[in-house]
């Protein structure tokens, strides 16, 4: 796999060579590129967002990221990296992936400050806000609203860079 830089240039002035992300020409002729281009072995920086490894898993880059911060919303309020995504999405909050989810007391603070863009997130996503389970404290809604959530966008954020 090569993860080439300004690809649209290189097209455009049929280029005899591909310069990689690191800086290092590779002589290939300009049918030569746009057969791996087709065939997809060459990712860009203003195309895809991600390189794969041997094992077609997606190898967390500088990125990658960028664009989990970019996409993370203000009520998340630590750093998540793509392994923290895939540890929420595999065994949710309550696992321990994202404490501040389920610690009654960060959840609840968390969702005064921030429950109606919460709760607004998870309509969105389910088109509804799915009812609390009964006899649940005001942390227990709290952490469940919140851990919902969290992993709602993980697990969309997950898929959006496996899409890429």
């Amino acid at each position: 796999m090569i993860l080439a830089k300004n690809i649209e240039a290189l097209i455009k002035n049929h280029s005899n060579s591909l310069t990689t992300i690191d800086g290092s020409q590779l002589p290939l002729s300009h049918d030569d590129i746009e057969a791996l281009i087709e065939d997809e072995q060459i990712m860009y920086n203003n195309e895809k967002l991600v390189e794969y490894d041997d094992n077609n898993n997606i190898v967390a880059t500088d990125k990658v990221q960028e664009f989990i911060d970019e996409r993370k919303p203000y009520w998340i309020d630590h750093e998540l990296t793509k392994d923290d995504l895939e540890a929420i999405q595999q065994g949710g909050c309550a696992s321990g992936a994202y404490m501040p989810a389920v610690t009654y007391y960060q959840a609840t603070e968390t969702m005064s400050n921030c429950g109606d863009a919460v709760l607004e997130y998870i309509e969105e996503q389910y088109g509804e806000i799915p009812q609390a389970p009964s006899g649940s404290s005001w942390s227990g809604i709290a952490v469940h609203y919140l851990s919902m959530a969290v992993e709602l966008w993980a697990s969309s954020t997950l898929n959006e860079l496996e899409g890429m």
